[in-house]
């Protein structure tokens, strides 16, 4: 599905990511219609996209919206839920002044369920059924989720929400070809929480051809014990993973530049001179980009991103090593980042360095595995990986839910303790970072 074909409704798309959802969409040719209860941000939006005051928590708000955006776009295909609310969700505080217990009361908790979580499901109920009335597909239906894996502190109320939602979404999409006379009614509509990634049914064409190597599949030992290693690389543990096939390079500027001008990506937002899309160098690593738009980027051709597992057996192998070439050290010939650990000195000329098919080249063929930018991944963050369960954990793919995603490798301007196989980092999910890049993969 290209960006341009999309018949999209955006909740809470009146101001911040909402309204840069709607912006970025309506520039890459999509028709947007957005609504919200800020009727005076809404009319700050670009002239073209559709608007309209809504109230998710109230149904009938929600089936008027929804019949009227169809109406006006001429049909619908696509779903954003972006609308939510924070209220202080202390389940009990003791009240500074009088020392007095205060509990949560069902007003503070039910104002908060009832858009993020209640008005999200009106959402999803009337978008889905419409589709299956017209017999729409394909169609996707992105739900907004973000809680920490842990929780977050003081919002019982939204993490309550957030979380339902993150795993109503995996059921909904399961349950979707049910819907509808015919079972392919809505055979192709998808649904899945931004916080997770986003996914788009990929276009008929096919995808561009992409220089890939092939990583066989094997059982190996994922973390680290070496007095090097940082906490959050265990507790160790066995991984068998089924093969697949990997990036032999870093996404370029020069492929993701041709996704936009097809219309399967949008126009980047680069807000740093170090951003590669504003250099004029095609084969530099595309940077400045968040999670989602590097896996639109993957979806959009066919493949996703790797989930950490993954990356990890591509740059290690299923034997132990420090570094995707061995156990020598690093420098500047096998890796572009910092020279050293206390200096800010980097290898790359002002940012990242044209990819490469050699450098740094670890067991699998894929090269840049260790360095020049470093990558997102699939996987939602934890501070450790999980418990050994007696057992090889089978294509793990991470937490269910989180704030932040994976970032491996290390880039130009990490310290060569982060370019080890084992490294981890993370990123919240709209981050855009100039050290950040990505990579797709897929299963043969």
């Amino acid at each position: 599905m290209q960006l341009s074909s999309l018949k999209i409704i955006i909740t809470g798309g009146a101001q911040g990511m909402g309204a840069a959802f709607a912006r970025h969409l309506h520039a890459a040719g999509a028709a947007v219609a957005c609504g919200d209860v800020a009727e005076d941000k809404l009319a700050e939006l670009p002239e073209g996209v559709h608007r309209r005051r809504l109230d998710v928590s109230s149904e009938a708000d929600c089936e008027a919206f929804v019949a009227w955006a169809h109406e006006r776009m001429g049909g619908l295909n696509a779903l954003i839920n972006n609308a939510g609310i924070l209220r202080d969700g202390l389940l009990v505080r003791r009240d500074k002044t009088t020392g007095e217990v205060k509990k949560l009361g069902a007003a503070e908790w039910g104002a908060v369920i009832g858009v993020n979580l209640t008005g999200a499901t009106f959402m999803v109920r009337e978008v889905v059924a419409r589709m299956a009335a017209t017999e729409q597909r394909p169609g996707v239906i992105v739900n907004m989720s973000s809680v920490a894996r842990h929780g977050n502190r003081g919002q019982s109320n939204y993490v309550a929400a957030k979380a339902a939602l993150a795993a109503n979404t995996g059921g909904r999409a399961r349950g979707l070809p049910r819907v509808g006379r015919r079972r392919d009614a809505v055979r192709r509509v998808g649904a899945v929480a931004l916080a997770a990634s986003v996914l788009v049914t990929p276009a008929g064409a096919a995808p561009p051809e992409v220089d890939q190597v092939a990583v066989p599949g094997a059982t190996f030992r994922m973390g680290s014990v070496d007095r090097r290693a940082e906490p959050n690389e265990g507790p160790t543990r066995d991984v068998t993973l089924t093969a697949f096939t990997l990036d032999r390079t870093e996404v370029t500027v020069g492929a993701y530049r041709a996704c936009v001008e097809r219309g399967a990506c949008g126009q980047p937002v680069s807000d740093s001179r170090h951003c590669s899309w504003l250099r004029d160098d095609p084969s530099l690593p595309m940077n400045c980009v968040t999670h989602a738009e590097a896996a639109l980027f993957c979806a959009a051709r066919g493949a996703r991103l790797p989930t950490e597992a993954e990356w990890e057996l591509a740059a290690r192998g299923p034997r132990a090593r420090l570094y995707p070439w061995g156990d020598e050290p690093a420098d500047c010939a096998r890796a572009v980042s910092t020279k050293g650990e206390r200096t800010a000195d980097t290898c790359g000329r002002d940012g990242p360095l044209p990819v490469s098919t050699t450098r740094g080249r670890g067991p699998s063929g894929a090269a840049d595995l260790a360095g020049n930018v470093a990558e997102w991944v699939a996987d939602f963050y934890d501070h450790r990986h999980p418990k050994p369960s007696g057992e090889p954990d089978r294509d793990p793919r991470g937490p269910s839910a989180g704030s932040s995603f994976v970032v491996r490798g290390g880039g130009w301007l990490s310290p060569r303790s982060h370019l080890r196989v084992t490294a981890r980092s993370w990123a919240s999910s709209v981050e855009r970072g100039s050290n950040i890049g990505f990579r797709c993969a897929r299963r043969p």
